[in-house]
Order: structure tokens, then C-alpha cells, then sequence
């Protein structure tokens, strides 16, 4: 016998039972629920389990709804967790859409998610029918804070110099690092045009164009990209690809707001 079986049953942790008990509950509803109604349904004291569920906002495990207070999952923080989930409304519905643009472009398209601080990932993809020789799978993660979706992060938050300077600190260099002048003026020409065209972190020959979808506060929640070669992008592909990703951040934003 060994001193684990002399030690009988382990006890249960109690913020755990509540965690899981939070995750079960929003696993069995197709909507958002507020706070009351998921203590109500759950029989747990309001207080606490909107503690629970912030730490699991921050974790990037539930969504928040700041226009009517809501919590539902979160695929991509599940996605991350777990290695593979079934998609929620928005992928279904617009994933149909990125395949029809992937192949017009001849451009892999991918869309991911702010999962938490200084992290997304990919929670959808499209390839055109053509081969290519780029390949991200959905579920790889990223860093926020690198290349032109760093840029539109940093301005989306403030525009204000003392914050794009720290921001300009916390960036992840691949290559070609500018002097921080030249890179705050980046980030406003970006923020300005509504999207980011980037070379220098992506193997040599590659390019990409990030575009957000809009936001009611502060944050980057999913960013659209586009990745292929430059001459993807060279003459007229430029303002085709950014046409398409804006298409593409509009129809999705218009499915997060119902």
C-alpha cells in the first residue's frame, strides 16, 4: 500500500467545483447569460461567480458582452485549451465567406482572436484551390505584439506617444527593427487606413495585410490577415486584398452584434 492510498479520497477544491460548474452551465446555453441568471441557474452567490468568471475573461476562456453584460465560451480560448472545439456562430458563418475570398485572391486567409494579454490564435483558415506553400493551422498561436497586427494593438488602445513608446519596447523584433519615430508614425498611418501591410516579420518573400474588426472598447477582439507572396500584393492586389479583409471584418462584426 502505498502512502497515497493511505491517505484516502483527495478533497474537492471548491473554486474548481465552482469553475467547472460556471463552464458546464454556459456549455448548455446557445446564448450569453448575465451574471444573476448563471448564479440563479447554478444556485451560487452572484458575487462570486462574477469573480470566477473575470479571472476566466482574463484567462480568455469566456467572451464578455460590455453592451448587455453577457458571458458565453470562448472557442478560441477553449481551442487553446483543448486542441479542437466546435466552432460558434461566427465561424460557421463566416468561414463559407473566406473560402470564396481565399480563392478570388489566390491568398491564404486566416482569422484570429485576442484570447488574452499578449496572445492570439488562429480560430479559422481558408486556402484558395490552388496550392500554395503557406500553412498556419487552426489552434497555433501568436504573439500581439509583433509585425503590423502589434501596430494596430498598440494604436487601437491610444494613440498617445508615452503609450506607442512603451508599446514600441514590448514589440517582438524579426527583422528590420525601426528607430521608434518612424514606427509610431506607422502605427498612425495604420490606425488611419484601417489596416496594417507588414514584410518584416514573415519569411523573406512573404507579406501579409492585417485588418481589425472594430471594437466597442479599447481592444482588438479579431483580427482578419492575409498572407502570401508580395507579389500577392503588388499594383492592384494591395487594394484588393485590403477590399476583401474589410468585406470580410464587416460581415463578421455585423454577426457579433445580434
Amino acid at each position: 500500500m502505498t502512502n497515497s492510498d493511505k491517505k484516502g479520497p483527495q478533497k474537492k477544491v471548491g473554486a474548481a467545483i465552482l469553475t467547472i460548474e460556471i463552464l458546464r452551465e454556459l456549455a448548455k446555453r446557445k446564448g450569453a447569460m448575465g451574471v444573476t441568471l448563471l448564479a440563479r441557474h447554478i444556485n451560487r452567490y452572484p458575487g462570486t461567480v462574477y469573480s470566477v468568471l473575470k479571472t476566466l475573461q482574463d484567462e480568455g476562456i469566456v467572451n464578455f458582452n460590455p453592451s448587455n453584460k453577457t458571458y458565453s465560451l470562448s472557442y478560441a480560448g477553449l481551442l487553446e485549451i483543448v486542441g479542437q472545439q466546435q466552432p460558434d456562430d461566427l465561424l460557421l458563418r463566416v468561414e463559407p465567406e473566406m473560402r470564396i475570398k481565399a480563392n478570388e485572391l489566390g491568398t491564404c486567409l486566416y482569422l484570429s482572436q485576442h484570447i488574452r494579454t499578449g496572445s492570439m490564435l488562429v480560430v479559422s483558415r481558408a486556402t484558395p484551390d490552388q496550392p500554395v506553400a503557406i500553412f498556419t493551422r487552426v489552434g497555433t498561436r501568436f504573439p500581439t505584439c509583433v509585425g503590423g497586427a502589434g501596430r494596430l494593438h498598440a494604436g487601437w488602445q491610444n494613440l498617445d506617444k508615452d503609450h506607442l513608446a512603451a508599446s514600441y519596447e514590448d514589440m517582438k523584433w524579426v527583422r528590420g527593427k525601426p528607430d521608434v519615430d518612424t514606427w509610431i508614425d506607422q502605427v498612425h498611418r495604420d490606425i488611419k487606413q484601417g489596416f496594417a501591410y507588414e514584410e518584416n516579420s514573415l519569411p523573406e518573400g512573404l507579406a501579409s495585410i492585417a485588418v481589425p474588426l472594430k471594437s466597442q472598447d479599447t481592444k482588438i477582439k479579431y483580427i482578419f490577415n492575409a498572407i502570401g507572396p508580395r507579389g500577392n500584393f503588388a499594383g492592384d492586389g494591395m487594394d484588393a486584398h485590403v477590399t476583401a479583409l474589410k468585406s470580410l471584418a464587416d460581415f463578421a462584426e455585423n454577426i457579433l452584434k445580434k
